[in-house]
């Protein structure tokens, strides 16, 4: 489950799996309102209300239906650890060029991390990779990590040490691909 961009959802359901779950756990939960509303009843006004509010919140949901995200997946068959970097170039500025900030200012978590033989998950709503793709291109950029951190990022510009590119000028091109990036 995903956080969702409006700030009073507690989660998002990406999945059914996860619908079934937050499910599972609303149910649980109805559960137990009904065993404390026969403890107090008192209180039974007070268990209506957040029974209300909760049913308000869990059903508003996300921004997006769960079939509109996708995730692009990157694949690494090798023995070495990469770090995968994305960009957007609008369809004025279409080249192979890295960005000239250091894209990890922050340092390199995990999330950008790809372990050796491991599949990485990038999720992606799909309305927004459409509008990207009408106006521009989406390019994923795979490093060594050993690259990236013994390396200057200047140098790496520079001489592009970049282990692979791939770019996606079109939606039908992330299609035939299957949403897929191998390495090698």
């Amino acid at each position: 489950m995903g956080l969702c961009p409006r700030p009073h959802i507690l989660f998002c359901p990406d999945t059914k799996k996860d619908v079934k779950k937050v499910c599972k756990y609303y149910l649980i939960f109805l559960f137990y309102i009904l065993l404390m509303s026969h403890v107090k009843l008192k209180q039974k006004l007070t268990f209506r209300l957040l029974y209300i509010g909760l049913l308000s919140i869990i059903f508003t949901g996300c921004s997006h239906d769960i079939e509109e995200v996708r995730d692009i997946i990157i694949k690494n068959n090798t023995d070495i650890k990469l770090v995968f970097y994305k960009e957007y170039k609008s369809l004025s500025i279409l080249d192979t060029t890295l960005s000239m900030d250091y894209p990890w200012q922050n340092g390199i978590s995990d999330f950008y991390l790809i372990k050796p033989y491991s599949t990485k998950k990038n999720r992606e709503v799909k309305s927004n990779l459409k509008y990207v793709l009408s106006k521009g291109s989406y390019q994923y950029y795979l490093l060594d990590f050993e690259s990236i951190t013994t390396i200057p990022w200047e140098q790496i510009r520079n001489e592009y040490i970049v282990a692979k590119r791939v770019n996606f000028d079109t939606w039908e091109e992330l299609e035939t691909t299957n949403f897929t990036i191998t390495y090698p």
